[in-house]
């Protein structure tokens, strides 16, 4: 149930954090940052994440720039936009112990998209990956999502699924007919949501989809997605 003093928590102290995913290059984390200082202002903080050097390098990165930016102790708290390896790297930081004031967060997830890491290094060596600058795709495919925990959110916690393939993950095999969306599915991708949604969407889309990022902006203010019939029951 939400309570009245839960909707509209973004208070002036507080700053939104998008953590961008693996495949999002210049342009799509500059169409991010476009929609959500639109959106929050100077709140809204978008940073670059060097996914090239791998999953832990780019981990120790955001922890120094929430750490250097955000001290624990400061007032305010940090709302969180995830996209799919922006969850994975901030999960290996709880994992690790670091904690912050989270308040409110929105979690992207790909059930499709996040097959692609061990299908590209089923065909791909490892060493030519990491040449290439895919050494976070290479940890991703050794990494078992399910073994890391989510972080608690107090003021709530939010679930986008893309429910189509992207384009590499159509040229790999990837097919959108294997997608199980039954509830069951769904909330072993978020276990604590408050409310989950799907989106017709792939992870091509959704850096610049205003489907996707409304819906996000929408959960961070209200704590419930917008729109009738696209949330699932509780």
């Amino acid at each position: 149930m939400v309570r009245a003093t839960d909707i509209g928590t973004i208070a002036a102290q507080d700053v939104v954090v998008v953590l961008v995913g693996l495949t999002a290059g210049w342009r799509k984390r500059r169409s991010a940052r476009q929609y959500f200082r639109a959106a929050f202002g100077d709140q809204a903080f978008v940073p670059w994440i060097p996914y090239p050097l791998g999953l832990r390098a780019s981990a120790a990165w955001v922890s120094f720039l929430l750490r250097r930016r955000f001290a624990p102790d400061g007032a305010g708290r940090l709302h969180f936009v995830f996209y799919i390896g922006g969850g994975v790297i901030f999960r290996l930081l709880h994992a690790q112990g670091a904690r912050w004031p989270i308040g409110r967060t929105v979690w992207d997830r790909g059930p499709l998209q996040e097959q692609l890491a061990r299908r590209l290094c089923a065909r791909v060596p490892a060493f030519l990956l990491t040449l290439l600058g895919f050494r976070s795709v290479v940890d991703l495919s050794r990494t078992d999502p399910a073994s890391l925990s989510f972080p608690s959110s107090p003021l709530g916690a939010g679930l986008i699924v893309e429910t189509k393939s992207s384009a590499l993950a159509r040229w790999l095999g990837i097919e959108e007919a294997t997608l199980d969306l039954s509830p069951e599915a769904l909330e072993r991708l978020l276990p604590d949501a408050d409310a989950i949604v799907t989106v017709p969407l792939s992870h091509d889309d959704v850096y610049d989809d205003a489907h996707f990022l409304d819906q996000a902006s929408t959960f961070l203010k209200t704590r419930a997605f917008a729109g009738p019939g696209q949330e699932v029951a509780r």
